[in-house]
């Protein structure tokens, strides 16, 4: 079932049933790719320099022209996965949208799962990412040992916020799953 249901969609949609419609598709999708990626690196480094590598390396890639040619969901899949992990970034590392980005994360997985369903263990390797998030930020708190009324309880607020949303992000995957 997995990616005939969203190529059928497309189809629907577009009303050609032609495979040459997924093909730029695909096209489509690298560049969304190489896009995430480049937002990605940004989140974790924040330094230009590897950002410009990063969109570099994934241009000289010789793979994605190679694969943008078969009618098949590892391109479009990749390119959901990687939607879905730099919302779950978002959601980590940001003070913003977090529901909006959580809720994104979860429709990203889930399309990716649909089109190819080997994309799942991305989305246990997110949940158990966000457990273990959710473990360094209540040892952050528990053994602060600097000014402990006033850190301990701005950080104490701060990891229940982000616990909190977390908790939110994992409970859409898993019901997205």
């Amino acid at each position: 079932m997995e990616y005939g249901v969203f190529f059928g969609i497309i189809y629907k949609i577009i009303g050609i049933a032609d495979p040459i419609v997924i093909r730029y598709i695909n096209v489509f999708s690298i560049a969304i790719i190489t896009f995430m990626l480049y937002k990605i690196t940004n989140i974790i480094y924040k330094e230009e320099r590897r950002n410009k590598i990063v969109i570099l390396f994934s241009l000289l890639f010789i793979q994605f022209p190679l694969l943008s040619t078969f009618v098949y969901g590892d391109i479009i899949g990749l390119m959901f996965v990687l939607i879905a992990v730099y919302q779950t970034l978002c959601v980590i590392k940001k003070e913003k949208n977090k529901i909006l980005h959580s809720v994104f994360a979860g429709i990203s997985m889930g399309f990716a799962i649909l089109v190819r369903t080997n994309y799942s263990i991305f989305l246990i390797a997110t949940i158990i990412y966000l457990i273990f998030n959710i473990i360094k930020e209540i040892i952050k708190t528990k053994y602060d040992k600097g000014n402990i009324d006033n850190i301990k309880n701005e950080l104490y607020s701060k990891s229940l916020n982000k616990i909190s949303s977390t908790v939110h992000l994992i409970l859409i995957l898993i019901l997205i799953f």
